[in-house]
């Protein structure tokens, strides 16, 4: 983005902020400022979505980008994207994901088609299904684990 001479770095932000139909959803204006900035967080590692500490939620969750959860949710969690689990976080879903980093706890089913990994601080109850699975040294694990044997075949069904 070229502003005018006086420009500095941050400001043009602010002003495209301002120049956005205001009468719109929490949703819509998200999409809309991130189209305006062009920003595409789907290949990065920036944080499309955020869940709190204090936060607590139920239901089903459907999201597309990254996702990272902080607080307590309940339910059920669906995704081709990226899930990441804070420390804080209690989850108690089933969850279906491209791919998820646990740092906090989980009670529920797992399946992720790309990658899992449990961090040292993660704890998780439930069958995880993953062609790649990573588990640090501290983390807990109380399930089962299956792992296709090419990333192309479908999880056994138990």
């Amino acid at each position: 983005m070229q502003g005018p001479p006086e420009h500095r770095p941050g400001r043009t932000e602010v002003h495209q902020l301002y120049r956005l139909n205001l009468d719109v959803t929490v949703p819509q204006f998200a999409r809309k400022f991130a189209r305006s900035m062009k920003i595409q967080s789907k290949r990065t590692n920036e944080i499309s979505g955020f869940l709190d500490k204090g936060i607590k939620l139920s239901g089903e969750l459907h999201f597309s980008g990254m996702l990272r959860i902080d607080g307590n949710f309940t339910g059920s969690i669906f995704s081709d994207d990226r899930l990441v689990i804070g420390e804080r976080a209690v989850v108690r879903a089933d969850i279906t994901i491209g791919e998820i980093e646990i740092a906090g706890q989980v009670v529920g089913n797992i399946e992720a088609k790309q990658r899992a990994e449990i961090l040292a601080s993660g704890r998780v109850e439930g069958e995880i299904h993953t062609p790649m699975l990573v588990i640090n040294p501290g983390s807990v694990l109380n399930g089962r684990v299956c792992m296709p044997s090419s990333a192309h075949e479908e999880p056994a069904a138990t």
